[in-house]
């Protein structure tokens, strides 16, 4: 996932959490209804000052919203490692198990994890 489609999934997220409506935020934040759309299903790239003028709307700060971006990214890219483990288990003929920890390890299909 790249930024930009992250930075979108971040701002819809705040918007919920602002519990506002998309028209609303445009008028708060003075950016174009069309605009925000495209910007909010990550069709359109933001440039720093909608950005800057989207953050002051929902009463946040432009890094809070970069740290949103990267933790949804993050998350992502932790969702296709798992994803990769248990298609390689499989195609090993192995189980994929979690321990209580969340550590991955893998085990013979035909038994139980320790």
């Amino acid at each position: 996932m790249d930024m930009n489609t992250a930075m979108a999934k971040a701002l819809q997220a705040r918007r919920a959490v602002v519990g506002i409506t998309l028209r609303e935020l445009s008028a708060r934040a003075g950016i174009p209804s069309t605009t925000l759309d495209r910007i909010m299903h990550g069709t359109r790239n933001i440039n720093v000052i909608n950005l800057h003028k989207l953050a002051q709307a929902m009463n946040v700060t432009v890094p809070d919203l970069f740290e949103d971006a990267q933790k949804i990214i993050d998350r992502d890219q932790n969702s296709h490692i798992k994803e990769t483990e248990n298609a390689i288990a499989q195609n090993l003929g192995l189980a994929a198990y979690e321990d209580d920890n969340k550590e991955n390890y893998f085990e013979d299909g035909w038994s139980e994890p320790a």
